[in-house]
């Protein structure tokens, strides 16, 4: 997919007028309630979400919520932690990072070898864990899945 923000123009007069590369892996993309009754009505509907083990560059995107579904302003958290559990029931936490400027409740990482290390193929779960003002509150569970590559099926 292309990313308009990685467009560049280059405007030299009879040479390239923009250039860009195309983004190679895509987004996990979660919406993930902080607090309050959970909906029942099946209402969110995300796309297959799916990693190789081994992968780098993917973006792991989580929304954070309240009960109604606007997103909690995070811009003030003192700590911001994705939490991931592995398929064999192992955790890794890792320090989250405001997609922007944390009004729209967006979090994220970007996988390499080591964080988060896509190193089981499974079902994995997510958690956003934020402390704002002093108080700590975790958001519900998000599932993806790992698939194996064919060095390692």
């Amino acid at each position: 997919m292309l990313d308009p923000g990685e467009v560049t123009a280059l405007g030299a007069y009879g040479g390239c007028i923009a250039s860009y590369t195309e983004i190679f892996m895509s987004d996990l993309n979660f919406i993930l309630q902080l607090a309050g009754p959970v909906s029942t009505d099946f209402s969110k509907i995300f796309p297959s979400m799916v990693c190789r083990v081994g992968d780098q560059g993917v973006r792991v995107i989580i929304q954070v919520t309240d009960f109604t579904g606007a997103p909690v302003i995070v811009r003030n958290a003192s700590a911001i932690l994705i939490k991931l559990l592995k398929p064999d029931g192992t955790t890794v936490d890792i320090a989250g990072v405001l997609l922007t400027n944390g009004y729209d409740g967006k979090i994220y990482l970007i996988s390499t070898l080591t964080i988060p290390p896509f190193d089981q193929s499974g079902q994995w779960f997510l958690q956003a864990e934020i402390t704002i003002g002093g108080t700590k509150q975790s958001t519900e569970w998000g599932s993806f899945n790992v698939e194996g590559n064919i060095d390692n099926a």
